[in-house]
Parts: C-alpha cells; structure tokens; sequence
C-alpha cells in the first residue's frame, strides 16, 4: 500500500483523538457528574427538563431511547459525546464558556465547561472538513488544543495516550481507516450535492409560497375594504328605509300637521262659545285650508270623533279627498275605529 502524506498522516492522527480518545475523556468527566451507580435515578428526577429538550428537538428519539430504555437501565457507556455533553449543558452546573458551548473557547479558558466546548468544535469541523489533509500548521494548533483539553478531563493517563499517538507509527489498520474515510467523503460530498439540489427545490417552493400569502394578504385587504363599504351601504338603505316607513306610517307632511293641529285647536276653542245663528248656517262645513284638507278629513285624522259627529250634523262633505283619500281612509288607517262608525252609519 502507498506511503501517506504527511498532510493525510495528520487528518488521521486528529480523527483518531477525536474519536477514539476524546470520548473516552468526555465519558470519564462525565461519570465524575452522573455516578453510574445513580445515573437511573438522576435521570428520573430530570424528566420533566429532559422532556422538554426532547420537544424542543435537542434530544432526538434515538437518544431519548438511551436514556429511557424499555428493557433495561441506562449506560453511560451507550451515549456518544454529544448526548454527554448536551446533558452535562442542561442537568449541571459546569460553568458555561464565556461565548457558549458552540463557538471555540478562548485559550484562557481551561475550566471543564469550555474544555468539554472544544471537543465538540473540532469534532464538529472535522466532520465538515471538504478533504482528508490537514496542514502539519492547523494540526498542530488543534492537536495542542484537543489534548490539552483530554487531559484536563480524563488526567494523566490519557495525556500519556494523547503523546503516543501524536508520534506513533500509523500502521495498516489506520491505512485501512483512512480509505475509509476517503470512502466516507466522497459519499458525504455526494449527499451533500443531494441536499443542495432538495435545498434549493425548498426554497423555490418557499418563495413560491410567500409570493401566493402576500397575494392572499392583498386580495383579503381588498375583501375588507368591499365588505366595509358593504356594511355602510347596508347602514344606510337601512336608515332610508327607517325613513320611508315612517313616511308610509304618516303620509301628511310635518309642515301641514302643523297647520292642521291649530286648526283643530281653533275649532276646539270656537265650539265651546258656538251659538248657531243663521249665518252659522250658511256656513261652508267644506271649505278647505291652504293644503287642501278638508274640515272633516283634518278631524278624523287627529281623532276627534265629537268633532267629526258635529260636521256630519252639519252635512260635512264626507266624499272630498285629499291626495286621493277620503276622511273614511285616513280613520281606518290612523285606527279611529269609533270614528270609522260614525262614517258608516
């Protein structure tokens, strides 16, 4: 088999702390935090927060599996360094890094919380890293970083690991590792392909979606606005039939009720000093007023029946309408029932 590359040499050297050492490190602190012996019984006193980060998406249903197994009890043994260092985050009270767990952690920064961030940053750039060389510049700036922080979680021994393996002969298995991960690239770099073709589908889609809601927005605002002035028309053929019905109720105009009101009063006032004589006689029972309203009409209009009985004594004209109706219909229709009797006796 050919000889690596110092650059390929170094790619693996890395994903070796990193996967093999590292976890092995993160897992010793891990256990100094969660006790195997009361593991069980701490996760059962978190199962509401627990919970939560499973809704929230933070735990997925693979690893909530491993922490509430259906047949057995839970292992530290089983979680891989994320599902640690998620825990360790949200059940402990392990001192956060001043930027948070997802950014690298300043070099002053040697405490168990940011130690156990940086594991977790180059874990995460090896992962998305587009070849299998590394730089012997980059390695030995996160070699020195990652070993520094197995050491101070896992101590002495694997600090002795981490010196080995950094100036160890790669053998063949580790070859054989490294055709692996060659494999392993090309067929991530070929999902990623994938998904940037679904990605950029999706976001078609979803602009395709924002340009049908901000039609729908325009075509609502405009349904709005017609529904509004529909209400307002409704308002007001609502008051103009208000309007008409109240003139149907009345078909004698404000101005001529007025006329006719003192008229009657009038009357009222003469009929109680009346004397007939004979120019009373002589009269006109029917002479109209300015409107056209005839004496008896204005009478069975307002209601009074002894005036009516006292025109009709007189020979009043009870034929003579007034826009079209005769003093029998404007009685029927004002409801003068004793009115309405006298005229058709």
């Amino acid at each position: 088999m050919a000889t690596l590359l110092e650059e390929e040499e170094n790619y693996i050297r890395l994903a070796l702390l990193l996967k093999g050492v590292s976890p092995r490190a993160v897992r010793t602190f891990f256990d100094k935090e969660f006790p195997p012996t009361y593991l069980p019984s701490t996760l059962n006193k978190y199962y509401n927060t627990l919970y939560d980060l499973f809704k929230k998406r933070i735990l997925n249903q693979a690893q909530w599996n491993l922490l509430f197994p259906k047949n057995g009890v839970p292992d530290s043994k089983t979680f891989d360094v994320t599902l640690m260092i998620c825990l360790i985050r949200n059940l402990t009270s392990v001192t956060p890094p001043i930027n948070g767990f997802d950014k690298l952690p300043l070099p002053v920064e040697t405490t168990p919380g940011p130690d156990l961030a940086r594991i977790k940053w180059y874990r995460n750039i090896l992962a998305h890293h587009d070849s299998n060389t590394m730089s012997t510049c980059d390695f030995n700036t996160a070699w020195t970083n990652i070993a520094d922080a197995v050491s101070r979680l896992g101590g002495v021994p694997m600090n002795q690991e981490c010196q080995e393996l950094k100036v160890k002969i790669l053998d063949q298995s580790n070859q054989e590792i490294m055709l692996e991960i060659k494999q392993s690239q090309e067929e991530m770099k070929e999902l990623r392909r994938t998904m940037d073709i679904e990605n950029s589908t999706i976001r078609e889609n979803l602009r395709d979606l924002q340009d049908s809601h901000s039609t729908l927005q325009t075509e609502h605002s405009s349904t709005t606005k017609n529904l509004i002035d529909l209400k307002d028309s409704h308002s007001t053929l609502q008051i103009e039939h208000s309007k008409v019905t109240e003139i149907l109720k009345d078909p004698i105009p404000w101005n001529i009720r007025g006329q006719i009101n003192e008229e009657l009063e009038n009357w009222k006032k003469d009929d109680k000093t009346f004397i007939e004589t004979n120019g009373a006689k002589c009269a006109d029972i029917n002479k109209c007023d300015d409107s056209g309203a005839s004496p008896i009409f204005i009478a069975c209009y307002k209601g009074h029946a002894e005036i009516v009985e006292f025109l009709l004594k007189h020979k009043a004209d009870c034929n003579l309408k007034w826009k079209g109706l005769t003093p029998l219909d404007i009685a029927r229709r004002e409801n003068h029932t004793n009115i309405v009797h006298l005229l058709e006796r």
